[in-house]
């Protein structure tokens, strides 16, 4: 359809991939009918088997990793009304309560407490989930991204008085959130306004942003960081990525999107991949000392 040249792939099985080509597996026994663009019900059902065949694949350790295309929800509300993400999707799978998205590209990162609106977690919030969540960023950064000591800033999601503090409940959570975490050793700052943080580059001092809700995470991601970029679903067994892509449907098919995003998924998937690999046997071995053995040691 797209008349690319010097292209071909391999139809395969799961089990007998090709490692010289692309390897196609039909997960379908009937004959689909494409029309690029359009929100179908086969397209929504074709997506979901999809989805569920690359669940299969990893889990019998097939495959290393998932790179998910994008995918519009519209399609879906009636296959599948609770699906909000692909990484949503997998953590539903396995029975995760601990997934969190990391918008990605280069040292820009952005994670995101909760799929929902503000308006539907504020109620549920608490420090101790905030503390938790600050805690499962510090480590994704260090294990996943093999950053050492990971710099953290939490934004807060309503502005600055006139008086000069927060007025919301939230941002008490998170400032208290925060002091927990530094009794952790984790390096975290906050709460920050966007006015504090984006101030010039403030922000390019901190490793990773947290977020409140991916409405934030994805509005900043896109004003600072344009249409590329990559999102990371952590607290996975495995690794699940997507490109960030605010593409509209009409517009597939028509070579008009940029296949940067999708590459640089792969690649983030790839590396990912290979970090949790890494630090899953450093870790393996390594050498339990009880709290009361290291003040026995510690000088004085």
């Amino acid at each position: 359809m797209l008349k690319v040249e010097n292209f071909s792939f391999v139809q395969s099985k799961i089990n007998e991939l090709a490692f010289s080509k692309p390897n196609l597996i039909n997960i379908y026994d009937k004959e689909a009918k494409v029309n690029i663009g359009a929100q179908t019900e086969e397209a929504a059902e074709l997506a979901i088997l999809s989805l569920n065949a690359a669940y299969e694949a990893i889990r019998n350790r097939n495959i290393d990793a998932i790179v998910c295309s994008p995918i519009s929800l519209g399609l879906l509300k009636d296959k599948a009304p609770d699906f909000r993400n692909n990484g949503s999707f997998f953590a539903n799978l396995v029975h995760s309560e601990n997934a969190m998205r990391i918008f990605c590209k280069d040292n820009l990162r952005i994670a995101t407490l909760s799929n929902y609106q503000i308006g539907e977690i504020e109620n549920s919030l608490s420090v101790n989930y905030l503390h938790n969540k600050i805690l499962q960023l510090d480590r994704s950064l260090k294990r996943e991204f093999v950053i050492s000591s990971p710099r953290i800033a939490v934004l807060a999601v309503n502005p600055i008085n006139e008086y000069g503090n927060f007025p919301s409940k939230i941002e008490s959570m998170i400032e208290s959130a925060v002091y927990n975490a530094t009794l952790d050793n984790v390096f975290v700052c906050g709460p920050y306004s966007s006015s504090q943080l984006f101030n010039e580059t403030s922000y390019k001092s901190f490793d990773a942003i947290l977020t409140i809700c991916e409405e934030q995470a994805a509005t900043i991601f896109s004003l600072l960081n344009g249409k590329d970029g990559a999102i990371y679903t952590t607290g996975l067994p495995f690794t699940v990525t997507e490109p960030f892509c605010d593409a509209h449907s009409d517009q597939i098919g028509k070579d008009v999107i940029s296949t940067q995003t999708m590459r640089y998924a792969m690649y983030l998937a790839k590396d990912i991949t290979s970090n949790r690999i890494e630090n899953y046997y450093l870790r393996k071995n390594v050498l339990k000392i009880s709290k009361l053995e290291l003040a026995k040691n510690e000088p004085g």
